[in-house]
């Protein structure tokens, strides 16, 4: 009898899928990436896995080129910063190539900053305020933060208070409070809270870069006749 290799008829390319544990691909994170590909293939079997990793600025060839490049045999570690590109596919024992997939990862330890911090008001006078008038913080970061938390003359500032430039400048903010009777007179304190897009988190930002303050003045001035 004509014994037959089944696997000469193999056509289909294999497929190699991705994983990080907890990490979601394309996302920020501060921490190091840890990768598994794993290659199936039910009909002649994986023979490699083939992978490397760049910036986008010049495209690796898996097994060939790039910043890191050859045959798959042990999960890959990211650690460095950047904005990464993984490209990788497997061949089987036919000789089939699969096309070549990528996963992006992101990788930011550094915390932001913010570049400009200005506090006015808007008062004819703008480093004056009385009550009724609004108190206004403008600051930029140094790279995209989420929401921060503002806090003005003592008073938490609600979301809708707190806006970015979107969508001429994302890293641009400002916050707004209208002064009332009840705060104290005096320079209006201020604070802002925050964490960038990875989650690493800044330190509380209490002044200005500009020396900038506004000052409140609620006391009604007496006339004294003579």
């Amino acid at each position: 009898d004509m014994n037959i290799d089944e696997d000469c008829g193999d056509t289909t390319p294999p497929i190699t899928t991705s994983s990080a544990g907890p990490y979601v691909f394309g996302t920020w994170t501060n921490t190091n990436v840890n990768v598994s590909l794993t290659c199936l293939d039910d009909n002649s079997g994986c023979n490699n896995v083939y992978w490397c990793y760049d910036d986008n600025s010049t495209t690796c060839v898996p097994g060939i080129s790039g910043n890191g490049f050859g045959e798959y045999t042990v999960p890959l570690t990211f650690d460095a910063e950047g904005y990464w590109f993984l490209r990788y596919y497997s061949d089987d024992n036919n000789g089939n190539d699969e096309e070549v997939s990528f996963q992006e990862i992101k990788i930011d330890k550094t915390v932001a900053n913010f570049s400009s911090v200005h506090i006015s008001s808007n008062n004819g006078n703008t480093s004056w305020a009385i009550v009724g008038d609004i108190v206004t913080l403008h600051f930029f970061s140094n790279e995209p933060v989420k929401p921060p938390s503002v806090h003005i003359a003592g008073h938490h500032i609600s979301e809708s208070d707190v806006a970015n430039n979107l969508p001429t400048n994302g890293n641009e903010w400002f916050a707004h409070y209208h002064m009332n009777s009840g705060d104290s007179e005096g320079q209006v304190s201020f604070s802002i809270d925050y964490v960038d897009a990875a989650d690493n988190s800044g330190s509380t930002v209490t002044g200005t870069t500009d020396g900038s303050s506004v000052i409140f003045d609620k006391t009604v001035p007496v006339l004294n006749f003579v």
